[in-house]
């Protein structure tokens, strides 16, 4: 029983380590990422990111280069943003709510209590009285 499995997944990893691809390896013919990218760039002429660093200028020694940022990331941040701004938002709202909500009913708890008070001195001064 356990050899049939243990052939059973022998065959499985033999199959995963045909299709896996070698590292280091590159089939002839095929583009590099390097190649492509160099190639599109030297089509459309000069890059939104090598014109941004054209205009900072030479970077000083010792300082690394600022990083460009980009779209997508930008673009994730601000999502981001925008979500916390929301939940700050309706956070508030809600907090803001309960909060007179609460006021509302210590307001209530203290005129009840202060109704309560009158109707005992009251009482007590009649006996008094009485």
């Amino acid at each position: 029983m356990a050899g049939a499995a243990l052939r059973g997944f022998g065959k499985v990893l033999a199959k995963h380590l045909r299709k896996a691809p070698v590292l280091g390896k590159r089939v002839r013919g095929t583009p590099t990422k390097a190649g492509l990218t160099a190639r599109r760039a030297a089509l459309r002429g000069e890059t939104t990111a090598q014109k941004y660093k054209k205009a900072l200028g030479p970077t000083p020694k010792g300082e690394k280069a600022p990083k460009i940022p980009s779209i997508k990331k930008t673009a994730k941040e601000t999502g981001k943003g925008a979500l916390y701004i929301t939940a700050g938002y309706f956070g508030a709202k809600k907090s803001a709510s309960d909060a007179k909500k609460r006021h509302e009913a210590k307001k209530e708890k203290l005129t009840k209590s202060v109704e309560e008070h009158k109707k005992k001195t009251k009482e007590q001064k009649e006996k008094v009285k009485g």
